[in-house]
């Protein structure tokens, strides 16, 4: 006799669905390799994690002020969920923004980083370029930075742009050559760094008009100026703005 379980047709086992699996966004990176002809995922490292949160919150502050970005904005721009961005940030909007700004000030450093190549003047035109190109690029944030009265600046934040008009003079003085700049000097660098600001300012508020070229020859033209009026009463100036007279 033909045993009975070979008579009749097996029964399908119930199989639980299967857990999605997470999404990409949350924790892995899509890889493509040439012997993985599928898609394969890795895990952000938390500094890949925290870049990516940073470049999608500076994106954001560049073109709306910080009262008007929340947590969720920042999580939908970066893909990711508002408890994922908390873990990187548990010091919510205010940490973050302060971390975006730290990242925002050193990319603004960097713009007065001249190569010691040409004539001064020449060099400062090229660091505008750069300077000008990153207010373009940020303007409303570029905006709210300097004109304060954002609900999220404090002491560190005022400090951070504080740090940028430092760096920028340090920067000029260092390729002015001159060993021990004076009162004088280093007063009309910071007040030439002032009228850089505000005639950015001015400039976002007008359009962008001028065009941006002749914006920064128009400032080349201005640092020369004070120079100029400097040296009347500081030696130390006349000679360099004499110096830099000859390089024309």
């Amino acid at each position: 006799n033909t045993p009975p379980c070979a008579t009749h047709t097996p029964t399908l086992r119930h199989r639980p669905p299967q857990a999605p699996p997470a999404h990409p966004s949350e924790a892995t990176l899509l890889v493509m390799t040439p012997s993985a002809p599928t898609p394969a995922y890795r895990r952000l490292s938390v500094e890949e994690r925290r870049s990516q949160l940073l470049d999608a919150a500076l994106g954001l502050f560049a073109h709306r002020t910080p009262e008007d970005i929340s947590l969720d904005d920042v999580a939908e721009a970066a893909g990711v969920s508002r408890p994922l961005v908390y873990r990187y940030f548990p010091g919510g909007k205010q940490q973050l923004y302060e971390a975006a700004l730290r990242s925002a000030a050193e990319e603004l450093q960097n713009c007065f980083d001249e190569p010691r190549d040409g004539p001064l003047l020449a060099r400062l035109a090229r660091a505008l370029d750069r300077y000008l190109t990153f207010v373009d690029q940020h303007d409303t944030g570029f905006s709210a930075l300097l004109q304060g009265g954002s609900v999220v600046e404090t002491s560190r934040t005022t400090a951070i742009v504080d740090g940028v008009r430092r760096a920028a003079a340090e920067h000029i003085l260092s390729h002015l050559d001159v060993a021990d700049p004076g009162l004088h000097l280093r007063m009309t660098v910071r007040v030439w760094i002032t009228t850089v600001e505000a005639a950015s300012l001015i400039w976002l508020d007008e359009g962008k008009q001028p065009p941006m070229p002749d914006l920064r020859d128009w400032l080349v033209d201005q640092f020369a100026a004070a120079l100029a009026v400097t040296a009347a009463r500081d030696s130390q100036t006349a000679a360099l703005a004499q110096k830099l007279a000859d390089d024309l």
